[in-house]
């Protein structure tokens, strides 16, 4: 298993135009060692060939002759044999720790693991020029694994002997883990050891949706608490287990941690906003997944993404220097948090050999902070977010460079649109839903028509809502048909749809829920206005619904980028009350049709009458 994802990771190192090349040149390396004479030994060999490097020893218990160099097994080898070496290679798919352990310690060659050079080479030559052309700022943070932890505490030294010990059995043991958890329970543990399936969403893999009081992951990112409506940049996870917070409540993972530093750090304004995109199983040695996950998810220019890697060997002072000296000249940082780890300390940083406890994840939290910090990160990147929203206002060429490669049922979409354009100038649009159409949806299209030459009214085209799509787009028009520059359009499926925006169509169910609304406004901003000549966009003031706001929130964060100005005006009051389309359904319950004559047009009106008011019996 192992020696397939090394493969596959080299195969997709040399599809993205990369090699392993780079890293020997970066250190000058030019006679080297390889340890293991099998598969993936005699597949490096004749990579090593390409590249003119001199391998000047092979080491191996089993193999007596590699392609004509010496050959010795690992138990005779020491420093003599290594006079002509500058470098010996691990290449060896299991039982890398131990080998890897095992030679370091009775040699003074420096050693590194192929897997560690496949490792460094992909993410220097793929990942980082992916984030370059991004505008994305790509970290890693590493932690060392659990058998390379020293100041144990005493939890921890109970794993040595039960690496993964068991509530049913152990319950004691998990009490004293727990000990400062007012949450906990049986119920909190059943509930935090549970994860939902992973399951295929394109080429990622995400968990799919589960709620519970301790656990919440809606569209493949877990809910991370201090979340701040307003926000300049996004702060991506991209890890395993420990980053998606196995073993903990929401509001203890290491991105809800890194969120509460954060928000204290700007004196609770909240300029960042971190998401969890961890998976369980997911490995940090698998950059390959990482990478997928990288281009999937919805990342705006200026955006941070931190790698959280596998904690084998990646600590020793070797490859930190190399990560530390190369990565930081391609503009991506490295932080090792090995020191931290090891530290004296009486809280356990792990719950078993394999997943980090609440406090180990604070920690780590706190390494990513510290590093954010010390590179002077969070006090220049409000003016780097201007700088870059205002580059990428003045490029109104995003539409026709990237429109080649949008799904084709955007591209008919757009055809569509293109047959109702109106004008060049002064532009604007509404998107919604109308459910039905109120005259406080009518105020904010009168008042927006007043402040453009042509006025796109897009009506939510998903039929997940009580009154069908059809009867509500013709409520609309029926309701600013004495609006010359309005044009009333479907919103089709890349507008507010259940595949850009699903939260849209539960919001009720997610009253608590920070949302990431992104996919459905970059789609608007990237193909739909630039084709409509859309320079405005128009909301109403949402001092109700959660869900709504935090999509005008994000709208507000996006669309001046594309130089798309938001504007947002107060709700039509009536009675003192916000018009609203669930005020309007509550009156319809009750069979209020004489206060909804207040609250919505005479042809919604007319509607709701002929259709839910039961006739009047004539003989009566």
């Amino acid at each position: 298993m192992i020696l397939d994802v090394l493969t596959q990771l080299w195969l997709e190192l040399y599809t993205q135009g990369g090699s392993l090349q780079t890293f020997f040149i970066d250190n000058d390396i030019k006679n080297i060692a390889i340890y293991g004479g099998a598969t993936l030994g005699s597949l490096f060999f004749y990579e090593a060939q390409k590249y003119s490097l001199n391998v000047n020893l092979c080491i191996d218990k089993a193999v007596t002759e590699f392609n004509n160099i010496k050959t010795i097994p690992p138990s005779r080898l020491n420093d003599n044999d290594l006079k002509d070496v500058e470098l010996i290679v691990v290449c060896v798919a299991s039982d890398v720790r131990s080998i890897f352990n095992d030679i370091s310690s009775r040699v003074n060659c420096n050693v590194v693991t192929f897997m560690e050079i496949l490792m460094v080479s992909y993410y220097k030559e793929v990942i980082v020029p992916y984030c370059n052309k991004k505008n994305l700022k790509p970290y890693i943070v590493s932690y060392p694994d659990y058998p390379d932890i020293t100041n144990l505490s005493s939890e921890e030294r109970i794993l040595a002997y039960n690496n993964q010990p068991s509530f049913i059995d152990n319950p004691k043991y998990f009490e004293d883990i727990y000990k400062f958890v007012d949450e906990y329970s049986n119920e909190y543990i059943r509930s935090v050891f549970t994860q939902s399936p992973v399951i295929s969403k394109g080429n990622r893999m995400v968990h799919s949706d589960i709620r519970s009081p301790y656990v919440n992951i809606i569209s493949g990112i877990r809910f991370t608490h201090f979340t701040p409506e307003l926000y300049d940049c996004s702060i991506h996870l991209i890890g395993h287990c420990d980053t998606l917070g196995f073993g903990v409540d929401d509001s203890r993972t290491t991105a809800s941690n890194l969120q509460k530093m954060l928000c204290s750090y700007v004196d609770g304004n909240g300029q960042f906003r971190v998401l969890n995109h961890g998976v369980w199983g997911f490995s940090g040695n698998d950059l390959f997944r990482g990478y997928e996950t990288l281009k999937n998810i919805p990342s705006v220019s200026g955006d941070i993404v931190i790698f959280m890697m596998e904690r084998q060997v990646c600590y020793r002072s070797y490859l930190f220097d190399y990560y530390k000296r190369i990565l930081n000249k391609t503009h991506s940082l490295y932080n090792n948090l090995y020191k931290e780890f090891c530290e004296p300390r009486e809280m356990p940083l792990m719950i078993d050999t394999a997943h980090l406890s609440y406090y180990g994840m604070q920690r780590v939290a706190e390494g990513i902070y510290s590093l954010l910090r010390t590179e002077g990160i969070l006090d220049n990147y409000v003016s780097k977010t201007v700088f870059l929203s205002e580059k990428v206002s003045k490029d109104r060429k995003l539409f026709s460079e990237d429109i080649v490669s949008c799904p084709e049922g955007l591209v008919d979409y757009i055809n569509t649109l293109l047959k109702h354009k109106k004008g060049d100038d002064n532009i604007g649009a509404v998107v919604m839903n109308c459910n039905p159409f109120t005259k406080g949806h009518r105020y904010l299209i009168e008042r927006a028509s007043a402040q453009v030459d042509y006025l796109y009214c897009f009506v939510v085209e998903e039929d997940m809502s009580a009154f069908p799509f059809d009867e509500r787009i013709n409520l609309v028009n029926a309701g600013t048909k004495d609006l010359g520059n309005v044009i009333v359009l479907p919103s089709g499926k890349y507008i507010l749809s259940a595949i850009t925006f699903p939260e849209y169509f539960v919001k009720d169910s997610l009253k608590e829920v920070s949302i990431d609304p992104s996919i459905d406004i970059e789609i608007f901003a990237k193909f739909i206005a630039p084709a409509l000549n859309i320079s405005k966009r128009f909301v109403g003031y949402e001092p109700l619904d959660l869900i709504t706001r935090q999509y005008n929130q994000t709208m507000k964060h996006i669309l001046p980028g594309y130089g798309i100005e938001l504007i947002e005006f107060e709700r039509l009051g009536i009675y003192n009350k916000v018009v609203s389309a669930s005020y309007v359904r509550k009156l319809l319950e009750e069979s209020n049709f004489e206060e909804l004559s207040d609250f919505v047009p005479n042809a919604t009106l007319d509607y709701l009458k002929s259709r839910y008011l039961l006739p009047t019996n004539p003989t009566a």
